[in-house]
């Protein structure tokens, strides 16, 4: 890292700086004449490195980039990230592609993990079990896995597709609602706006309400 930046990693829900070697959105400040930027939100990840560079250099290092914010997703409270899918699964040679798909059922996240193989296995159970322990041990989240046939995950897909229904809620007082088929909950009448705390919108996860 040049000597005339300033580079923070910064956790990507408060902003707050990480420790080093946490990983974390990349915010970068320069006091350049030409273009100058203050705590400018990178929307990379990646983490700081303190050893010494091999070429001798004792300045921070910045590691390879991880990923974008907008390709994480938070299930049961915690960040599941692209490249932590990828660590699972180059573990298992057998697998050709792979997905997560997380969606909501009951107010409760659902993980599952659709999985191509490059042919077919004897053992499925055997290997379901084993992506499902590693799953476990690395995202901190459990999983389902699920195989699906070659060319069963769309070309260009998602790694991460977050197929949850967020209902947006404004401020104030909802005097009753309703569950749809799929159980959401909507609001069947709204009470005047309450003018008094701002016009902010909330969005809401159902299983907050």
């Amino acid at each position: 890292i040049s000597e005339d930046v300033i580079v923070e990693i910064v956790d990507t829900e408060t902003g707050r700086q990480l420790e080093t070697g946490a990983t974390g959105e990349i915010v970068a400040t320069n006091f350049s004449k030409v273009f100058p930027m203050i705590r400018f939100a990178t929307g990379d990840l990646s983490y700081l490195i303190e050893e010494t560079c091999p070429c001798g250099r004792t300045s921070m290092r910045l590691g390879r980039i991880l990923g974008r914010t907008d390709q994480v997703t938070k299930v049961w409270g915690i960040f599941i990230h692209p490249w932590q899918v990828d660590d699972v699964m180059t573990k298992f040679p057998e697998v050709a592609n792979y997905q997560i798909v997380v969606t909501r059922k009951e107010y409760r996240d659902q993980m599952i993990m659709y999985i191509e193989l490059k042919e077919t296995i004897a053992d499925q159970t055997s290997l379901k079990r084993k992506v499902e322990r590693e799953i476990e041990e690395v995202l901190k989240v459990k999983g389902q896995v699920e195989f699906v046939q070659r060319g069963g995950i769309p070309d260009r897909a998602k790694k991460i597709d977050d197929r949850r229904i967020w209902v947006p809620r404004l401020m104030g007082t909802i005097a009753d609602s309703l569950h749809d088929d799929k159980g959401l909950i909507w609001p069947r009448s709204v009470a005047p706006f309450d003018r008094g705390a701002g016009r902010r919108q909330l969005r809401w996860c159902v299983g907050c309400r």
